[in-house]
């Protein structure tokens, strides 16, 4: 659990670097000053006069403060506490705005036509596009989050305590001959302290069979000590990281039409495409990990239309 709390306070981390990026041309680097705390809820705050896509809760502002309060302890750099009280009073304003706007759209899933559309638009592209592809299916298939799938830094050897490196996997097959890939994720979100959690994904053939990805995947890494969701550009090994993923998928759908995916819409769409065809709750619980009823959360309503294409391609996967 201390790996995946790591994990989170560094996606926070980058989401405010996101917000420098967004508002000063400048480069940045933490610590941060008084007035970047400002700024950065200025931005991501909730007001009366428009609310746009980058604007989160004040709940959730405040978590994002706590992770850069918490970089600043790790690295005995000073944080500026003046700016508390100022933020207190912004957090409450915001919070007001919060309590008269609806509740939060749910999750939208990832379906198949989702990925048949990721396979026409990233497989051929470049190195990048090939590995978030590849990623994609992977995440779909074995109803993944998809920061234990990717990596804290962009360059350089991954952390082996909690990055999902090549010689993580391993591969067993069945008395009839289908291959199946075990991941093991260390510091997952739903494991206990010091327990490795695993993800399965069999063989389904065609082109978004998740076996053949992770074959290329490990082909294309060269070394058991890569990470597996990596990529090569001009001799330098390079490693995907979340917010790189989520927001190559998302640009790549909404340019073909698809609005409203983000990364943890391949968790629900693996869940939500189990239920739609039948599996029972429990095996989707077991398969995704979780002990609880909170997997409801994560299933989607299947169209008509959505239901019948569903069994009729993983019959024939190979016919996009």
């Amino acid at each position: 659990m201390e790996v995946e709390h790591n994990r989170i306070i560094q996606r926070r981390r980058e989401e405010f670097i996101t917000f420098k990026k967004a508002t000063d041309k400048r480069p940045f680097q933490l610590p941060a000053t008084e007035e970047d705390i400002y700024n950065f809820c200025l931005w991501a705050g909730r007001t009366n006069k428009q609310v746009e896509e980058h604007n989160i809760t004040s709940k959730t502002i405040s978590r994002y403060l706590f992770a850069i309060k918490a970089w600043h302890i790790y690295h005995n750099k000073t944080y500026p506490e003046r700016a508390q009280t100022k933020v207190n009073l912004m957090l409450r304003s915001s919070a007001y705005v919060d309590t008269s706007l609806p509740a939060k759209t749910a999750k939208a899933a990832i379906l198949i036509p989702h990925l048949i559309l990721l396979a026409k638009n990233l497989d051929a592209r470049n190195n990048l596009h090939r590995a978030v592809f590849h990623l994609s299916l992977v995440a779909f298939w074995g109803m993944a989050r998809l920061i234990e799938l990717t990596y804290e830094t962009p360059s350089g050897q991954p952390n082996p305590l909690n990055s999902l490196l090549c010689s993580d996997l391993r591969f067993s097959q069945s008395k009839e001959g289908r291959t199946t890939a075990v991941l093991s994720i260390r510091g997952a979100k739903t494991a206990s302290p010091g327990e490795t959690q695993i993800i399965k994904v069999k063989a389904i053939g065609g082109p978004l069979c998740p076996i053949l990805a992770i074959q290329r995947r490990m082909t294309d890494a060269g070394k058991k000590t890569h990470a597996l969701f990596g990529y090569w550009e001009k001799g330098q090994r390079f490693n995907l990281t979340r917010s790189t993923a989520a927001n190559l998928v998302k640009l790549t759908l909404t340019k073909c039409g698809q609005k409203g995916i983000s990364g943890h819409s391949f968790r629900v769409g693996g869940a939500s495409l189990r239920y739609a065809i039948g599996v029972p709750p429990k095996e989707i619980c077991r398969l995704g990990c979780w002990t609880s009823e909170c997997y409801k959360l994560y299933l989607r309503t299947y169209s008509s239309s959505n239901k019948d294409f569903a069994p009729k391609f993983l019959s024939k996967p190979d016919n996009l």
